[in-house]
């Protein structure tokens, strides 16, 4: 930074730059506040605009950075085929790329997968992890009934090429539960939900069953980096039984389970959520 620039006479201002992946495709983040790293993984269907209200509640206390995933929001989906391992790989560049140490790397739903990931492709880049309604296996397969019918998933996947916009809409009022419905701030949280329903349909088409491939039950043992698990007691799309199995599974996992909220903690009770992300990240 150069002493005088608009940069070094406000520290909080937002850099939004492109990251340039290594076949040329450029990913969308935004970099803001300063202190110690926190990058949020947005989840499926959505872009970097969902982690809107925390930014402004965390600025003042960490840096924060946000991506726009291949294929979403600002971010080129490039010609390579997309999945949740090329993901994974476009954020370990990022990470290179901005030099990022010790980063605390937040993800929710699909994004806790892909944080999931990171953790184990490059633990030396990390703190810790926060994994916000997130499953190891979004269908239910043998040993595990704590997720969803894979019937279900297929409903969904031949909704999206059907009519994708409607399924996107669909999945998402399963997000809120019905307590979270009466919250007074009930018409801003829908209105962040309602953001950005036009992702291209082979986006999300390609995401969702890229999620359904998805199992990383047998790599939990692997990860040893400080967790928080943050899950809603009524999460109909990634189940809280799912929560507690990694727990269980995750050597250094603590739980915080929301009793009221849904799939969205972090928009329905962004307080609660600020006050348990920072007990941890401080606790470390």
């Amino acid at each position: 930074m150069t002493p005088g620039t608009l940069e070094s006479l406000n520290p909080y201002i937002i850099n939004m730059p492109y990251c340039t992946q290594k076949d040329g495709t450029r990913l969308y983040y935004e970099s803001s506040g300063k202190g110690n790293s926190i990058l949020f993984i947005h989840g499926w269907s959505f872009d970097s605009k969902i982690w809107e209200i925390q930014k402004k509640i965390l600025n003042d206390h960490f840096h924060i950075i946000t991506v726009d995933l291949r294929g979403h929001g600002k971010s080129e989906a490039g010609k390579m085929r997309l999945s949740l391992q090329q993901f994974a790989f476009d954020l370990v560049h990022l990470l290179e790329k901005l030099d990022l140490h010790e980063v605390n790397v937040a993800g929710w739903s699909m994004g806790g997968c892909l944080a999931l990931r990171l953790s184990l492709s490059c633990p030396e880049r990390m703190k810790s992890l926060i994994l916000i309604s997130t499953t190891p296996s979004l269908i239910q397969r043998e040993g595990f009934p704590h997720a969803l019918p894979l019937s279900t998933v297929k409903r969904l996947r031949t909704q999206v090429l059907r009519d994708h916009r409607k399924a996107i809409q669909t999945f998402r009022n399963l997000i809120l539960s019905p307590e979270e419905e009466r919250l007074d701030t009930i018409d801003a949280i829908k209105n962040s939900l309602r953001h950005d329903l036009n992702i291209p349909r082979d986006v999300t088409e390609i995401s969702l069953v890229s999620l359904m491939e998805e199992d990383l039950r047998n790599s939990l043992n692997g990860i040893s980096l400080p967790t928080l698990i943050i899950h809603g007691e009524k999460d109909r799309l990634c189940l809280p039984q799912a929560a507690l199995f990694l727990r269980e599974k995750l050597v250094h996992a603590k739980l915080l389970m929301l009793k009221e909220s849904g799939h969205a903690p972090f928009l329905t009770y962004p307080l609660h959520f600020f006050r348990g992300l920072t007990e941890f990240l401080h606790s470390l």
